[in-house]
């Protein structure tokens, strides 16, 4: 396709834009395709038809300048605001990424792994902007754009708000930025055309522009060490002839393959001393440091103190919003500074900071490595932080190389400690390795290394509750207890069944990471406060929870922890009766990271979407046993208790009790609790169609237990199933006495939970049949197809046909007719009179 062929279709492409929501395109070719000039076209069709729209261009000096392309687009683009609210929210826009260009000015408390909440509130004002008419956000030269802006438009892309967007990207072949991966692809052809010819006399301006990015005259003339009048006649000059145009809106290269050739051709030794006065000449007119830095670093030499400085301040002013900025400037900062010096040391610190928040582990560990060489009187606390950052993401033989690399050099007893703690937090780790730790660390007398020698103890078999207290107590008298510990602490309290003391000790723990800059563990603390909080039947907070953590640890793209916060947000899906919602969730946290918490929430999601089958795949093996390798002990308890519920469901009655013997068995091993309550509702999985009776009276059982333990959601529903197997039994008045107290518990969880949970997960009538299986099996004797059933009950033709087969089994039949028929003989069809179109 050529450009030509493209520019006569903008006016269709807008057209199409309505009513279509958010949609993304990238347009590829190479130098001299015509890319600039496809996406300008596009930017002047929209403003032609009274759409707002924002034209932004990447260039080599404003791809490290937090959100540089959004805010020099935004700057330009607020005339064209359709609307007051439109107007605002472009000025808001403005202040928000003006407000990170300088160290100094910005005085919010947001950390680096928060930048997500940022994003959101840049969503709403995008879309406040977009409504009603629409947006078009064009990013032509997109492989020179900022991290921030690119992180932030793949943020937009992930949570599309609810309006018309249209957003754009230009790129050579090969250079997609990532979020944009899967966006519409136009390709350009490519293209002959001879390039613009610079005469001589105008050669030395164009390297300066070539060098700034920029044609302001007076910076221009600076930089080429000419005059005023000489640099102004010379950009006219060079715009007449094709090499610079005014199409985006303002003077700049026609083509960013000419501006590079231009640049690349200049006497290396000029173009440092260009860049030395670019930096200089921009500090006069009042730049701030992370516009400059880009001119201070290609000016600097090794050891230039002052330079170092100023480049370590631009890291500090982007580290929040754009840690993949804050990381390449502290590099070049690290390798100006000499080595082995107090100065360095603390860019190394900052360093490690920074590459972990931007999701850069072997620059992190090469941090770690070059930091350790310098001997920091820390380098037990360095070595064991990155351990456990490398085992956060499931590198755990990184992990124990590192911590016994520094065992074999001299340490300290506290630091061997350290070290021997960090080593027992592997998962593979037998709980000896754990309990020398606390022995250690009694016997060292350091309240907080005691507190972080517990935390790990704790997490391992066999789980000890005088441990936990004293871990508790030890927490609560500690003012400045370490965060891990904090963290440890309160998961597991999580697993032993007190979430809210685990609730209060991560509300301590938040602020703390926020203050000492441990963006680091903010993630894994949201996560844990979330599973806290869903145990409380508190399902908004701990989705809101969820949701922080998900958000935050998309950014730097941590599939291990991104996975098991949105596990979290399937189970909460699931909870308030949104199977669709937590199966697509669940199958997203699955696509993300297999792991054990997000095979367990599709498997819940699958039983509450009457695929029992789906269910038993998900938790088993191929050869059908359970891999206890990827489960620990306590959970092995839930897993058995859903496995008897879908086997049960699927009349594998053998199964089942297999099931419900096995969770039991390991029931008893525990505290009366959430353990001994699973293991009653697998007892239910294989009662419900012999003896609902008995099945009920289980139900009740495990209600009783998890309201002792606050556990408000599974009360509440276990009490629901309680009334549907009461009901089976045909003992209405108990049925209606389960059904009041799950209305109180569960409205007590979220308003209006009770209405949308009544009737589902319960156990079926007569032949096992569920409640959705009866509903379609009444819609199908009216004689309509599948697809017709599909559209009455708004559910997809898929589960109407899944629905079938679960009723042909269940009845023993081959066909819909003899389906109906069947069910009519049973009495499962009192009001049907004639069957038609089966």
């Amino acid at each position: 396709m050529t450009t030509g062929d493209l520019v006569g279709c903008h006016e269709r492409t807008l057209a199409g834009l309505l009513n279509a929501g958010v949609r993304a395109v990238r347009v590829v070719g190479g130098a001299g395709a015509g890319k600039t000039r496809l996406v300008r076209e596009l930017v002047r069709t929209a403003r032609r038809r009274h759409l707002p729209a924002i034209a932004a261009r990447g260039t080599d000096t404003g791809r490290t300048v937090p959100f540089g392309v959004l805010r020099d687009a935004v700057d330009k683009a607020g005339a064209d605001a359709p609307n007051p609210a439109a107007q605002n929210a472009f000025l808001l826009l403005r202040a928000v990424f003006h407000s990170f260009l300088d160290p100094g000015h910005d005085t919010s408390a947001l950390v680096d792994a928060e930048r997500h909440r940022l994003y959101r509130t840049v969503g709403d004002l995008v879309a406040a902007i977009a409504r009603p008419a629409g947006l078009v956000l064009v990013l032509d030269d997109a492989h020179l754009a900022d991290s921030g802006s690119l992180e932030l438009l793949g943020h937009l892309l992930r949570h599309a708000p609810d309006v018309d967007l249209l957003l754009v990207t230009a790129h050579p072949p090969g250079a997609e930025p990532a979020a944009f991966a899967t966006a519409e692809v136009v390709e350009l052809d490519p293209a002959d055309a001879a390039p613009a010819r610079i005469e001589p006399a105008d050669l030395r301006v164009a390297q300066a522009v070539a060098v700034l990015c920029a044609t302001a005259p007076r910076l221009v003339a600076a930089v080429a060490e000419t005059t005023l009048h000489e640099a102004r006649a010379a950009l006219v000059r060079l715009a007449a002839r094709g090499v610079l145009t005014t199409d985006g809106g303002t003077l700049d290269y026609a083509q960013a393959g000419l501006r590079r050739s231009v640049y690349e051709s200049t006497d290396p030794e000029w173009r440092r001393r260009a860049h030395d006065r670019a930096a200089r000449a921009l500090g006069d007119e009042g730049a701030p440091i992370t516009v400059r830095a880009h001119h201070v670093a290609r000016a600097a030499r090794p050891g230039n103190l002052t330079a170092a400085a100023d480049l370590t301040a631009a890291a500090d002013a982007a580290s929040r919003v754009a840690p993949v900025v804050a990381l390449h400037w502290l590099e070049v900062a690290a390798d100006l500074l000499p080595r082995h010096t107090p100065a360095r040391l603390r860019v190394l610190r900052k360093l490690v900071a920074v590459s972990q928040a931007a999701g850069r582990p072997h620059e992190h560990r090469r941090a770690v490595r070059d930091m350790l060489t310098s001997t920091p009187a820390d380098r037990a606390e360095i070595a064991l932080r990155c351990s456990l950052a490398d085992r956060a993401q499931g590198r755990h033989a990184d992990a124990n190389a590192l911590l016994e690399q520094e065992l074999r050099n001299p340490v300290s007893s506290r630091d061997r400690v350290l070290l021997d703690l960090g080593l027992a937090a592997d998962p593979t780790a037998g709980t000896g390795r754990a309990d020398e730790a606390v022995s250690a660390a009694r016997a060292l007398g350091d309240d907080g290394v005691l507190a972080m020698a517990l935390g790990v103890r704790l997490l391992k078999p066999p789980y000890d509750l005088a441990l936990l207290t004293e871990a508790g107590v030890l927490a609560d008298n500690q003012p400045d207890c370490p965060i891990e510990a904090l963290l440890w602490l309160a998961r597991a309290e999580i697993m032993l069944e007190r979430p809210a003391d685990a609730v209060r000790h991560v509300d301590r723990a938040l602020p703390a990471a926020r203050n000492t800059g441990r963006g680091d563990l903010l993630t894994h603390l949201w996560q844990a406060r979330g599973e806290a909080l869903e145990h409380l039947g508190r399902l908004g907070e701990a989705n809101e929870c969820y949701i922080d953590a998900e958000e935050a640890a998309a950014l730097p793209d941590t599939p291990e922890i991104r996975s098991p916060a949105l596990a979290g947000q399937a189970r909460i899906a699931v909870w308030r009766g949104e199977v669709p919602e937590g199966l697509r969730l669940a199958e997203a946290a699955v696509a993300v990271n297999p792991g054990r918490p997000a095979r367990f929430a599709l498997a819940l999601a699958q039983l509450h979407a009457d695929d029992p089958d789906g269910c038993v795949a998900q938790l088993l093996t191929t050869d059908g046993s359970l891999n206890l390798s990827m489960i620990d002990p306590l959970s092995t308890v839930e897993w058995c208790a859903l496995l008897a519920l879908a086997d049960g469901a699927r009349h594998h009655t053998a199964d089942a009790s297999r099931w419900a013997n096995y969770a039991r068995t390991l029931a008893q091993g525990f505290q009366a609790g959430l353990r001994q309550a699973c293991a009653r509702i697998a007892s239910v999985g294989v009662l419900r169609f012999t003896d609902p009776a008995e099945a009920a009276a289980e139900a009740v059982g495990a209600a009783e237990a998890f309201e002792q333990l606050g556990d408000t959601i599974h009360a509440g529903r276990t009490r629901l199933l309680a009334a549907a197997l009461f009901r089976q039994a045909d003992r209405t008045t108990r049925e209606r006495q389960e059904r009041d107290r799950a209305q109180a518990l569960l409205e007590a969880c979220d308003p209006g939970l009770y209405e949308r949970l009544a009737g589902t997960w319960a156990p079926a009538h007569d032949h096992g049949l569920t409640d959705r299986e009866r509903a379609v099996l009444t819609v199908l004797a009216e004689g309509l197809t599948a697809d017709a059933i599909a559209r009455r009950m708004d559910i997809s033709p898929r589960t109407v046909h899944r629905h079938l087969q679960h009723l042909y089994r269940k009845l023993g039949t081959t066909d819909r007719l003899s389906t109906v028929l069947r069910a009519q003989s049973l009495g499962l069809l009192t009001d049907v009179s004639t069957v038609l179109n089966c």
